[in-house]
């Protein structure tokens, strides 16, 4: 889901890497944090740069639609309502929060069917212009309903 855009780098800095004002590593999994300490030296001299992202405990709020995201791909709730024991989501996210609608075939929610129906609808809607449409963060399967099922269709 990383963008694939010229100034996105996945690892240490090319050779004859231009210099930028900001260079910003994004951490989501606490086991990638060595290593993105590691990319921090590397890249300093390219340009200032802040190490954030849900592992390393970025406030919920600070989370920006759209941003270091591939293009088609929307996140349009962030968070969870259940407390599932085995489950990170409520811990690094928050609770369960509406986004503004960013258009995109792929849908990357933890949990779009513990949204409000309305939410829902709006989805679908921004959905109907789309081709090969994907729920990448899955769909509860205890949350499917009838009604989902046929906007599923």
């Amino acid at each position: 889901m990383t963008p694939a855009d010229d100034d996105v780098y996945i690892g240490p800095p090319p050779f004859g890497c231009q210099p930028y004002d900001d260079v910003n590593i994004c951490v989501t999994f606490t086991w990638d944090i060595p290593q993105a300490f590691r990319l921090a030296r590397a890249w300093q001299m390219y340009g200032r740069v802040r190490v954030g992202g849900p592992a390393m405990g970025t406030t919920p709020g600070a989370f920006v639609v759209g941003r270091y995201l591939r293009r088609g791909v929307t996140i349009t709730s962030r968070g969870c309502p259940f407390e599932c024991p085995w489950c990170l989501v409520p811990s690094r996210e928050g609770t369960l929060r509406e986004l503004r609608i960013q258009v995109g075939n792929v849908v990357q929610d933890n949990n779009f069917l513990a949204c409000n129906r309305q939410h829902q609808e709006k989805v679908f809607g921004m959905l109907q212009i789309q081709h090969a449409i994907q729920f990448k963060g899955g769909l509860q399967a205890s949350l499917i309903n009838d009604w989902l099922i046929e906007k599923l269709r």
